[in-house]
């Protein structure tokens, strides 16, 4: 359970609460392991400085994280593969009068990486390949659907602490985000 308030360019209260288990597979191999979460959140937003919809948001969600980690290193890997998918239903049949919307919306992420080691240099010192991708696909569930800013895709700029999960994309100026909340 948690409750945050934040001042900066906007004005946002949020309360939720949050019930995750993991579990560790056998099969097939020991490197897999599934996580579950079920949110429950609502958010009164006042002022949404051009990122949120002002108005009074609830959300309730569940999402699976199926991952498997060979890695031989946690913090600097030199060999194995992280692989991890995201799947995510945020729905609330209610009807409610503008600004006060419900999250309705689906969110699926594959990450895919891999760590070859190119030259070992001594037992500490490696030079390592990483090869990366992050694939998404977020889309709504109703016909007008609310979809939080915290929860797209974002990509572009420096990757740094934004508030929002960012694919750092060096060379661009600035983040921008795929989908746009759109009146209507």
């Amino acid at each position: 359970v948690c409750k945050q308030q934040s001042n900066i360019s906007y004005s946002i209260r949020r309360t939720a609460a949050t019930i995750s288990i993991g579990r560790r597979f056998r099969v097939p191999d020991d490197f897999f392991r599934g996580d579950w979460a079920l949110l429950g959140q609502h958010s009164d937003i006042t002022s949404g400085g051009g990122l949120y919809t002002p108005g009074r948001h609830d959300e309730l969600s569940l999402q699976q994280v199926i991952s498997r980690n060979s890695t031989d290193d946690p913090l600097f890997p030199g060999a194995g593969s992280d692989l991890a998918l995201l799947t995510k239903l945020a729905y609330l049949p209610l009807t409610s009068k503008t600004p006060n919307e419900p999250a309705n919306y689906y969110k699926v992420g594959l990450t895919l990486k891999f760590y070859t080691t190119l030259a070992q240099f001594n037992p500490t010192n490696k030079l390592v390949l990483a090869t990366v991708a992050d694939i998404g696909q977020l889309g709504g569930i109703s016909g007008s659907p609310f979809v939080p800013p915290q929860e797209r895709f974002t990509r572009g700029g420096s990757g740094l602490a934004t508030g929002f999960y960012t694919v750092p994309l060096r060379g661009y100026g600035g983040a921008c985000t795929a989908i746009q909340n759109t009146p209507g």
